[in-house]
């Protein structure tokens, strides 16, 4: 596990009354997308957001997160990776902008705390991030506030910031929760895309979900947390060659016949 890019060993997260996630480990290797999947409730965001110290000040958590060899156990750690490294991607992207910041100037603020760029190159990367997550018009885009695009355009303004600063460790907590189900889609296929631009090849991705769908297949590791503690753990990429399970948990104690899924992708 020390070898991997990013891992998380016995990690719990706990109120002074309650333990709310219990011992859960897993490690993500350099350009690999795993998925953290479960119910409402048990624990999938909490443990993504203790990985970049956001948890509220009335949550504790023990055990060892660790990034390129590093401890993030302490938020001192945690600092000069987020953003810059590690780059988080909300649920619902109209509480994550800047309403009355223009949706260029919130991205070239991304750029200005985490490169040397100079101010019209930080204009001119903006643009470009615009265009590599496939957002029109991007220059009457970057004069544009929050509320003047759609829900799926503030998803992937979203998407830009977290790339703005090179982060290497992508977070996405169900990021297409917000949106309808063909923008769904859309951001989806833009995530897994992106790895094939050479500058984000080797970025991994965790996502979060409470169901994964056809998006299965496209996944390396899934492990599946119910009742606050880890239940199943699987390697797809080796499983979708060999034996599939036919009934798998995954959403509200539901079972998918991944066989049937494998066959409409």
């Amino acid at each position: 596990m020390n070898s991997a890019l990013f891992s998380v060993e016995n990690l719990s997260i706990f109120t002074q009354s309650q333990k709310i996630v219990k011992n859960i480990s897993f490690s993500i290797n350099q350009g690999e997308i795993f998925a953290l999947v479960g119910e409402s409730g048990s624990g999938k965001s909490l443990t993504a957001l203790s990985v970049v110290d956001l948890l509220a000040k009335n949550l504790k958590k023990s055990g060892k997160i660790t990034y390129k060899g590093t401890d993030l156990s302490h938020s001192q750690n945690i600092q000069k990776f987020r953003g810059s490294e590690i780059a988080f991607i909300f649920q619902d992207p109209t509480n994550s902008l800047n309403p009355i910041m223009t949706i260029g100037e919130q991205v070239n603020e991304v750029l200005a705390l985490h490169t040397d760029l100079g101010k019209k190159q930080r204009k001119s990367r903006v643009l470009e991030l615009f265009k590599q997550v496939d957002l029109d018009d991007t220059m009457q885009m970057y004069t544009r506030y929050p509320h003047q695009v759609s829900g799926g355009q503030k998803q992937r303004v979203m998407i830009a910031c977290a790339l703005a600063g090179g982060a290497k460790l992508l977070i996405a907590d169900e990021p297409t929760t917000a949106l309808d189900v063909t923008t769904q889609k859309q951001v989806l296929e833009l995530l897994l895309d992106l790895r094939k631009i050479r500058n984000y090849r080797y970025c991994s991705l965790l996502t979060i979900y409470q169901w994964l769908g056809l998006w299965l297949i496209k996944l390396g590791l899934c492990i599946r947390v119910r009742s606050l503690k880890i239940v199943k753990n699987m390697n797809f990429s080796k499983t979708l060659n060999s034996n599939i399970p036919k009934n798998f948990w995954f959403h509200c104690q539901k079972e998918i016949d991944l066989s049937k899924t494998v066959k409409y992708c």
